[in-house]
């Protein structure tokens, strides 16, 4: 049994995926904080997104979890589980969500936004980073994956049951009680990956940053 997952949809390649996933609404203008490194102004980049979810979805009913891609959204029945079950790690956030043709509204959604922390990739997992600037914290890494069964860091995973590792951003690392959870409630639309499926997934979202290395020693 694995202690640890990665969270995301069902069967991401096929149709009806395709056909479920939402979409941001062209209408809404996306901003992100704006990270300006004091130490070297060549790490200027876009942060954490500040515009507040606006998707639009195909007129079928919505499973409870909903993605924009590697944006999740759940439906308000399955955040109020979440606060009774205790789960930490993760906050949420009112997500506005308009079927394309149909006038009637959407279930209430809620973006399911990630606070926890498990550090670094492990070293174990044959990853390493070259640096990290003390004026921003980007990462300069040029290392895979080699074991994707040992990405978390036990020793800096915080606990929490929703958590992120660095320099991957975007998935949603979970524990064994959150999947057992969502099985036992049979919610739908979401999929539980185990770390050892996800080597090329990892590789591909590894950042490329500049390598400033003067400035991050």
């Amino acid at each position: 049994m694995n202690d640890f997952w990665v969270l995301g949809e069902p069967n991401p390649d096929s149709r009806d995926a395709n056909r479920r996933r939402a979409k941001w609404n062209t209408k809404v203008d996306l901003q992100y904080e704006s990270i300006r490194c004091a130490i070297n102004p060549e790490h200027r980049r876009a942060g954490t997104r500040i515009t507040p979810l606006n998707v639009t979805i195909t007129d079928i009913v919505p499973y409870d979890f909903l993605w924009a891609y590697f944006d999740c959204l759940i439906q308000e029945h399955v955040a109020n589980f979440f606060l009774a079950a205790g789960f930490t790690g993760y906050e949420t956030a009112p997500a506005t969500v308009h079927f394309v043709k149909d006038s009637k509204p959407a279930p209430r959604f809620h973006e399911l936004i990630v606070r926890g922390s498990a550090g670094l990739l492990s070293a174990e997992s044959g990853y390493s980073a070259l640096g990290i600037c003390p004026g921003c914290g980007l990462i300069d890494n040029k290392s895979k994956v080699a074991d994707p069964s040992k990405v978390v860091n036990r020793s800096s995973w915080d606990g929490t049951d929703f958590f992120q590792i660095k320099p991957i951003t975007g998935l949603i690392f979970v524990t064994d009680r959150v999947v057992q959870e969502l099985k036992r409630n049979h919610f739908t639309g979401w999929k539980a990956n185990s770390p050892s499926e996800m080597e090329n997934v990892f590789d591909i979202m590894l950042p490329v940053s500049p390598r400033s290395r003067s400035h991050m020693n």
